[in-house]
């Protein structure tokens, strides 16, 4: 009997250590949580280019014991006011202001007539680098108003695409300007447009006169 007993007790202790051992079982396998997209970044809007920040103009111009402060904000590129503040004079001495077009860059004063009494100007430039002229003349040092600029005739302005240069040279006003030709480029070569000082019925009238074009 002792074998049969012997052998029951060995398939038993058989029985028990398998019913005690856990299968060993891989861990599941968690997802990632570094996500790739596979979409491409849109790529930043191009910056539309800004336009050129002009400061605001304030200049004082003297002659003797009168002076003129032209001021503008340059707020807008298109348009703005220009000021101008005279003292000195004897009846007249309240702020004059004008719409100009453009932004005021610079400002000068001339004798155009020789009269002895003072004219300030100013000249402005647009967005499209189209050049303006404005002024203001003394009345004999007694009150002052706007002078009435007029533009050059069309034959003066061909091959005209702006950047002009307003100066005062041995007294007279100059006004020079690029020209371009037909299909766009520069030509070389340049005009210049001398401006006239005319009394008129009711104030100064500043009109472009003789021209020449210079290489």
């Amino acid at each position: 009997m002792k074998p049969a007993y012997l052998l029951l007790f060995a398939v038993l202790l058989a029985l028990g250590s398998c019913t005690g051992k856990s299968a060993d079982k891989a861990p599941a396998q968690q997802p990632s949580s570094e996500t790739t997209s596979t979409a491409q970044a849109e790529s930043e809007p191009t910056a539309e280019p800004q336009p050129e920040k002009v400061p605001p103009l304030e200049r004082t111009l003297t002659a003797g014991k009168v002076s003129f402060t032209l001021s503008c904000s340059n707020e807008s590129a298109e348009k703005n006011v220009l000021c101008a503040q005279p003292q000195g004079l004897e009846v007249r001495n309240d702020q004059l202001c004008l719409d100009v077009e453009g932004q005021a860059r610079d400002a000068f004063q001339a004798d155009l007539n020789k009269d002895g009494f003072i004219e300030v100007y100013t000249f402005t430039a647009g967005p499209d680098a189209r050049g303006h002229l404005y002024g203001f003349a003394s009345y004999r040092n007694r009150s002052y108003g706007p002078i009435n600029v007029r533009e050059p005739k069309d034959a003066l302005l061909q091959g005209y695409q702006g950047q002009d240069a307003f100066y005062v040279k041995e007294g007279q006003i100059k006004r020079e300007f690029p020209l371009y030709n037909d299909n766009g480029q520069l030509s070389g070569q340049r005009r210049v447009i001398t401006y006239q000082l005319k009394q008129g019925e009711t104030s100064f009238i500043l009109e472009p006169g003789n021209s020449e074009t210079v290489n």
